[in-house]
């Protein structure tokens, strides 16, 4: 074990992490666009088959500040390591709803899981590169996070929509597995177990959110406002939208062309994170930084509600990504500024609950909005996205002042 107080930044440790999200992100991906047709194939109502696709993300949120505590009183390796070994369950039980022809038990009994698995996993990474990262690289530390993340679910997703053409669901499944069996085997001898001190006295479970939203709701709010506008509407609607306006790139159809989009989405996002978290580590200015990010993710979702022409699209989609990378670290950036590092597990899992809240209540509504007005979703997260910018600006300013005041408290 090695304590995260007064090291300098190792970029290897921090990249020692990123293998096992990367295929944390391949594995639940390839599973993603299997799960709804197998379960209609299967007969399953249309009702449970949206329960089994929200449950992953809704017990997510239930598990999340308990796994923030179990990472500060056990460090995060062990939570890591714990998370891949209950996802590499998840897809044996997604094969074995294939295997069985029990598709609704086993479907559903893996998405519970894969929340209680994704939760361990991505919770104690982000947390793991603060602590390999601090004081002087974490924005570089939690970008190489950001990026595994971004770029492995929607490379899992492609990939799972193209085997499972030739292999079949089953086997597809297996291979998904296979992924996250290599991805324990690589982080077992690799992965750091870096821990701090934890606060005295720790808020136990929804406790610490109840404390922590104190101080930290506005970040929390406008975090909310991200994931329902980019992880929520977006996600829900593309492949409604480009159906809706006959957008179709290589004669693919409505669900190729906006897998195509997702990609280059992501892939956006996962470049600009890595440039972030450079420029993050010497611009100690997050919340102006985070405010950019919304003004250009307020753009993007702009030119996709109005402008039906594909190029268009694909400009949107661009600025999305460009603007979503630059936001989540900034914002990861701000809640570990204000909380103790032996709390920085339980400040990572709340910015997850709020996450998967916000993209939860937009995954929801997205579709709804797009079948009342044309373009409608996406005016509506531009909208929240550009007040989010004076919220960003008013905490950006704020933390100038408080800086200010402590100086000139140190050395009147």
């Amino acid at each position: 074990m090695k304590e995260a107080e007064g090291r300098d930044f190792s970029s290897r440790e921090s990249l020692s992490i990123v293998p096992g999200v990367l295929l944390s992100g391949v594995g639940g991906g390839m599973a993603f666009p299997i799960l709804p047709i197998a379960a209609l194939q299967a007969g399953l109502p249309i009702y449970v088959i949206g329960l089994i696709m929200a449950t992953n993300r809704i017990v997510r949120m239930i598990v999340a500040p308990w796994v923030g505590e179990t990472i500060d009183r056990i460090g995060g390796r062990r939570v890591f390591l714990t998370g891949i070994l209950v996802n590499i369950a998840v897809m044996a039980l997604f094969a074995l709803g294939s295997l069985t022809g029990h598709e609704g038990l086993f479907f559903l009994s893996g998405r519970i899981l894969h929340g209680i698995g994704s939760a361990c996993v991505f919770i104690s990474a982000q947390t793991l590169a603060l602590h390999s990262g601090q004081p002087q690289g974490r924005g570089r530390a939690t970008s190489f996070i950001r990026s595994a993340q971004s770029s492995g679910t929607p490379l899992g997703f492609v990939l799972g929509g193209v085997l499972v053409v030739f292999l079949g669901d089953l086997k597809t499944f297996l291979l998904a597995m296979g992924s996250l069996v290599v991805a324990a085997a690589i982080a077992f001898p690799t992965l750091p177990d870096i821990r701090v001190r934890p606060s005295a006295a720790p808020s136990r479970g929804f406790s610490f959110l109840k404390t922590a939203g104190r101080t930290l709701l506005p970040v929390f709010a406008i975090t909310l406002v991200y994931t329902f506008s980019l992880q929520g509407i977006l996600l829900a609607t593309l492949v409604l939208w480009v159906r809706q306006i006959h957008l179709s790139f290589l004669h693919l159809g409505a669900q190729g062309t906006a897998g195509l989009l997702f990609a280059l989405e992501a892939f956006c996002s996962a470049g600009t994170s890595l440039l972030t978290g450079r420029i993050a580590d010497r611009w100690d200015r997050p919340a102006l930084h985070a405010s950019i990010g919304f003004l250009l993710l307020s753009a993007g979702f702009v030119l996709i509600g109005v402008c039906h022409s594909g190029a268009w699209l694909l400009s949107g989609l661009a600025l999305t990504g460009i603007g979503g990378g630059s936001v989540w670290i900034n914002l990861l950036l701000l809640v570990d500024q204000s909380v103790p590092e032996g709390s920085r597990g339980r400040a990572v899992s709340s910015l997850q609950f709020f996450g998967d809240a916000g993209s939860s209540l937009g995954a929801f509504l997205g579709p709804v909005l797009l079948s009342l007005s044309t373009g409608l979703p996406y005016i509506l997260a531009a909208v929240l996205l550009l007040f989010s910018i004076p919220v960003g600006m008013a905490i950006s300013g704020h933390r100038a002042r408080s800086s200010r005041f402590r100086e000139n408290s140190l050395h009147p």
